[in-house]
């Protein structure tokens, strides 16, 4: 379980991340007087170190309350092994650079048994030009004795103008999301279909998204709101987490799986998307009822079709809302259509009066699955996926009429079923 730690006047000693000891109840830190410290996690005083010197940064833990640390700044890089309980100091390796000239700042990262170093370093250079042919007394401009320095270094500037150029361009973020998934319960299980567009904020719109996927046999998972969020390479998908979710945890009907499910999207997004882009994020979550819904969509081994939610939120801090059926609701007839996302055109639909709308409200399909009573088991999979396929196309012509924005539900649809596991 991960715990809060929190403590004045101290700093961690490692760029690359919070060095904490192998069993956790350790965080190396530094002092107000810039030396070593270790502190309890739970709380209580600091144990000061021996063996470790002040310009030095731990970064590394190894077995027996022993660690790797090296000198802060300045080449070679120098790792010696410190047994924090005796001090004892012992060389383990040297590293330099195979061109020393104009390094700046250098990082390590190391496996706990010291066989494998990462050793990264940043250079700064800089051209010296001589210029020959001044004779004294001449009164040449400024731009005269510069024109051949900058004649010179002209490529290397253009080269280092396009990097920068193609660094802010790739450093935007670019927020994807989805839109509407409707699952209609069915004889033999679900049917849960998607709208294919893909909403971005900045790209045009395309209908590639993917938004219902398998999650495991007879389970079906659908997303809508934020899909992932994009700076330079994608820091954050939520269809690919619930997939690593479900590698580490198939799914097992168990009630508790939402809720689990909810703490590792959470954790998972707090962790990969920085703040200074949550409130993008937010401003699109106050658009919608979440910053983000999965959906899971199952059968009992009795038949009864079963279904969770998670919604993720980030207005008002990170906090997550989970909901889940019981199978009273599948034998009391009492389980209808679940729609996410966009419900503005099913909701004029099911409770509207507009006359734009009456005679869409009039046809067969919508009043057999959003208006009339819902008896699941009278429908089927085929006639359902149908429905499914048509809904959405029909809330891409019309979605229009009801909200200012342009519609971001797209024509086209993906269906997948979820039936009964065999015995």
């Amino acid at each position: 379980m991960a715990a809060a730690w929190s403590f004045s006047g101290v700093s961690l000693m490692s760029f690359s991340g919070i060095t904490v000891s192998p069993d956790g109840s350790r965080v190396w830190a530094q002092g107000p007087d810039n030396r070593p410290y270790l502190d309890p996690v739970s709380g209580g005083p600091r144990e000061s170190i021996k063996g470790v010197n002040p310009d030095e940064r731990v970064i590394q833990w190894s077995e027996n309350d022993q660690c790797y640390v090296s000198n802060l700044i300045g080449i070679p890089q120098r790792i010696t092994r410190v047994d924090i309980a005796t001090g004892r100091r012992t060389p383990h390796k040297e590293l330099m650079p195979s061109q020393a000239a104009g390094v700046r700042r250098t990082e390590l990262s190391m496996t706990p048994d010291g066989r494998t170093v990462l050793f990264s370093y940043s250079r700064l250079l800089a051209d010296l030009c001589v210029v020959n042919g001044l004779k004294q007394g001449s009164r040449w401009t400024s731009f005269e004795i510069a024109a051949p320095v900058l004649r010179s270094a002209m490529p290397r500037i253009i080269v280092m103008m396009l990097f920068v150029l193609a660094l802010a361009a790739c450093s935007r973020t670019r927020l994807d999301h989805g839109s509407l998934v409707i699952a209609m319960p069915v004889a033999t299980g679900w049917v849960v279909c998607g709208d294919k567009r893909k909403m971005s904020n900045l790209v045009e719109p395309t209908e590639d998204e993917v938004k219902v996927i398998e999650l495991g046999p007879g389970v079906v998972a659908a997303a809508t709101g934020l899909r992932r969020v994009i700076e330079g390479e994608t820091l954050f998908d939520v269809v690919e987490q619930v997939k690593a979710f479900a590698r580490t945890r198939p799914f097992d009907a168990r009630d508790d799986y939402g809720e689990a499910l909810a703490k590792a999207l959470g954790a998972d997004f707090t962790r990969l998307v920085p703040e200074r882009i949550w409130p993008q994020v937010e401003k699109q979550e106050r658009e919608a009822r979440s910053a983000f819904t999965v959906a899971i969509f199952w059968v009992t081994r009795a038949g009864l079709p079963r279904w969770a939610d998670v919604n993720f939120h980030l207005v008002a801090g990170p906090r997550y809302t989970t909901r889940t059926t019981n199978d009273s609701l599948a034998t009391t007839n009492k389980l209808r259509p679940v729609v996410l996302g966009n419900l503005v055109l099913v909701d004029e639909l099911q409770h509207g009066y507009q006359p734009a709308f009456a005679e869409a409200r009039r046809d067969t399909d919508v009043r057999r699955f959003l208006i009339a009573p819902y008896l699941w088991r009278d429908r089927t999979a085929t006639e359902a996926d149908t429905f499914g396929h048509r809904l959405i196309e029909l809330t891409s012509a019309r979605l229009g009429e009801l909200q200012r924005k342009p519609p971001d539900v797209g024509p086209s649809a993906d269906c997948l079923r979820a039936a009964a596991p065999r015995t």
